[in-house]
């Protein structure tokens, strides 16, 4: 058995890739096989800050109504795109709807209490676009509405995590018995297989923290249908199918291994 490690740093990437989407040459020959041998694959660590917005452009924006003495009064709030804990998401809504409603964190819960601030008024807040993932709303209703000002409603569990997880995949390499499947219908047992390579979960991990994964044991090596590799693409997306266009310069190394054939 031999092996080759290849270490890459994003910040070495040509004109027109990007940190999401990398692709490496490789000169001829310099991996391939001999003749009795075949190649596996694995990712041995790969390392990026968490540094993602968890509000964007598809879950900044909110209608909110109010209804008082008859008369009917709507906006679309925005939050500013960012990164945010619980306390100062929460303090953003409450900015937005300060003069006719409160927005509270309750740690307890895990949940915001909306309350409406004046008599004879009806609140309401339509979360239309993808915030209602953050506040944990069912999709079939994500309006929120206050009768009256001795009401308090909640959101659901809140998560500020927009996604928990990033996926490798490379291209470039034929995965003669792939180890990981892709499920390509959510109404269905249908799976796929595919060439990712790697999921590394970053739900627990603070913002601005190191996202670290290794990998010591070779448990997650692909056997390879290929003879020789020349080329690698390198795409980090999340498990939502979004490329993370936001991703950080990250260092990845890759293990190739060679084993003789019985």
């Amino acid at each position: 058995m031999r092996y080759q490690n290849l270490f890459i740093n994003s910040k070495n990437k040509n004109a027109g890739d990007t940190n999401y989407n990398y692709n490496l040459s490789i000169p001829e020959y310099d991996i391939q096989t001999k003749e009795n041998e075949e190649m596996s694959l694995t990712i041995t660590n790969f390392n990026t800050q968490n540094i993602f917005y968890n509000i964007n452009n598809t879950n900044n924006q909110f209608y909110f109504t109010v209804l008082k003495n008859g008369v009917s009064t709507s906006s679309t709030m925005t939050v500013p795109i960012g990164i945010y804990d619980v306390y100062s998401f929460t303090t953003a809504l409450d900015l937005l709807i300060v003069a006719e409603a409160h927005a509270i964190y309750i740690p307890l819960l895990n949940k915001i209490e909306f309350k409406s601030k004046n008599n004879n008024t009806i609140i309401s807040f339509n979360f239309f676009s993808d915030i209602y993932k953050i506040l944990n709303l069912p999709s079939s209703n994500r309006i929120i509405t206050i009768p009256d000002k001795d009401t308090l409603l909640y959101s659901g569990i809140v998560n500020m995590n927009r996604f928990n997880y990033l996926l490798i995949y490379i291209e470039g390499i034929t995965c003669y018995t792939p180890n990981i499947s892709n499920i390509i219908s959510t109404n269905s047992n249908n799976f796929k297989l595919s060439n990712l390579v790697a999921i590394i979960n970053r739900s627990d991990i603070l913002p601005f923290a190191n996202i670290c994964y290794v990998e010591i044991n070779e448990n997650n090596k692909i056997l390879l249908g290929n003879k020789k590799i020349t080329n690698l693409n390198i795409k980090i997306m999340n498990e939502l199918g979004e490329f993370l266009d936001d991703l950080e310069d990250w260092c990845m190394t890759i293990k190739i291994i060679y084993t003789v054939k019985i």
